[in-house]
């Protein structure tokens, strides 16, 4: 099932639902697009094959299409469509509803049927049946809660409204649950919508499948972290400018890419012609994901998503990323491309380095692109020295104008020129009232870093100012 979702992104799921119940077509869409992936992974989870999980995905969607005018509390909405999600996949292999398409095909069948990946599909089948089986064998206490989250995918969120408890009650219980599954199912990992039984005995026939033509894959869900809200707007509000906006001449950098180190997250974009790095701590000390890159048209949207969100959930699955807060939920195509290697840009030494008034830079700077030539890329020249910055320009009419900042302090020199735009934009993306600006050789490019943030770094790249005398 296919949404247009390019309209009514701006309006709350209440609003939506709202339009909803007057029979308007395109708030559906919108709506169903925010929450098509968390309801997809329900299905998989609870389906016992993929031809099912898409039957039952469609029948979901026409039900809440038909009976999204007697939901009476909107709040309730995602705690609502769970509840259906649920029932039509449990309604889907009763006799009445159908007679074979729901048994499972055997592992000859399956190879007959489906072109790749046989033996995980077959495998993922016995996994559900296992992450059932526990959550089920659970004590009564804490089973409800698991059964939401871990079966019904219901937010921890909803969890707390529907049982009437904090959150931070449904999250200690969920972290018993973790503990439970794995001592007393001797299990080694249990996430949402994953849980990875310890090594058992394989017969040596199945043991050659599996390395045979197919590839293992154990896992429908990648990963799934969290990130505070005001971190993740930060992070985007400090790099997205730096992105290319030539979406079908390089795709790969028209993005941000987030990369998972041991200590951090990298947030990275880049243009080709500036860099704009942050970097903060990993969303979960666990995770073990490669880097992925987001879109630069779904970048923009999060922020306007979750304008007030104090935690954003990310969940992956395959080439699919999905942001949600409980209320709102954003998803959309990872771009499949491989990211180039940035850190070999950002040089670790430097000729000189000086420290100057961020904002005094930016008026003048400001000053300058008004005058300079838009005909040739606004080009300005900074002549570094250890006690000011003069900045100068030519203008179209051939005339000079220049004017000097003070510094605090610096080392080494250098006349360098630059894309007045691009300079403009790096200074204005940077939260301190002083910045370092660190410099090698007239066609190096520069480092502008805060003063008091060595984990914000912007990088502009020079001109060649004779082109543009």
């Amino acid at each position: 099932m296919r949404y247009d979702s390019s309209t009514h992104t701006d309006l709350t799921d209440e609003e939506l639902i709202q339009l909803v119940q007057t029979g308007d077509e395109l708030a559906f869409a919108q709506l169903a697009a925010r929450h098509s992936f968390r309801i997809w992974q329900l299905v998989v989870l609870n389906s016992r094959q993929t031809r099912d999980a898409e039957e039952i995905f469609q029948d979901i969607w026409v039900s809440v299409w038909e009976n999204i005018g007697n939901l009476r509390e909107v709040r309730s909405f995602g705690a609502w469509l769970s509840k259906i999600a649920y029932t039509a996949c449990r309604r889907y292999y009763t006799p009445k509803s159908h007679t074979g398409g729901e048994i499972l095909q055997s592992t000859e069948k399956l190879a007959e049927t489906i072109d790749r990946d046989v033996i995980a599909y077959f495998r993922e089948a016995e996994l559900r049946a296992e992450v059932t089986e526990a959550v089920h064998h659970l004590p009564e206490k804490v089973r409800t809660v698991a059964v939401r989250y871990y079966l019904e995918m219901w937010t921890v969120k909803e969890i707390a409204e529907e049982l009437d408890l904090a959150v931070g009650t449904v999250k200690t219980r969920l972290r018993d649950i973790r503990t439970l599954l794995r001592k007393e199912f001797d299990v080694e990992e249990v996430e949402r919508g994953r849980i990875v039984p310890r090594e058992k005995e394989i017969s040596e026939p199945s043991r050659e499948k599996i390395r045979g033509d197919f590839e293992m894959k154990l896992t429908f869900e990648r990963d799934e972290l969290s990130i505070g809200g005001e971190t993740l707007r930060d992070v985007i509000r400090k790099t997205e400018y730096a992105a290319s906006t030539e979406e079908e001449v390089r795709p790969f950098l028209n993005g941000l890419y987030f990369n998972f180190l041991e200590d951090r997250m990298e947030v990275v974009a880049t243009d080709g012609k500036r860099l704009a790095l942050v970097q903060c701590d990993p969303p979960n000390p666990r995770v073990k994901t490669n880097g992925f890159i987001v879109p630069l048209k779904a970048v923009k949207e999060i922020p306007r998503t979750f304008p007030e969100s104090i935690e954003v959930d990310i969940s992956i699955f395959e080439n699919e990323i999905c942001f949600t807060d409980g209320n709102a939920t954003l998803t959309t195509q990872l771009v499949d491309r491989e990211y180039p290697n940035y850190q070999k840009i950002i040089r670790e030494s430097s000729k000189g380095k000086t420290v100057v008034s961020k904002d005094q830079i930016l008026s003048v700077a400001q000053r300058m692109a008004l005058l300079a030539n838009p005909k040739k890329a606004y080009p300005i020249c900074l002549e570094i020295g250890t006690e000011c910055i003069r900045v100068s320009t030519r203008t179209p009419e051939l005339t000079e104008a220049d004017e000097t900042v003070p510094v605090a302090s610096g080392t080494g020199s250098v006349r360098i020129g630059f894309d007045a735009r691009l300079l403009i934009d790096a200074l204005a993306h940077i939260d301190a009232e002083s910045v370092s600006i660190e410099f090698l050789e007239e066609l190096n490019p520069v480092l502008i870093k805060p003063i008091d943030d060595d984990r914000h770094i912007s990088l502009v790249m020079p001109l060649l100012l004779e082109r543009y005398a």
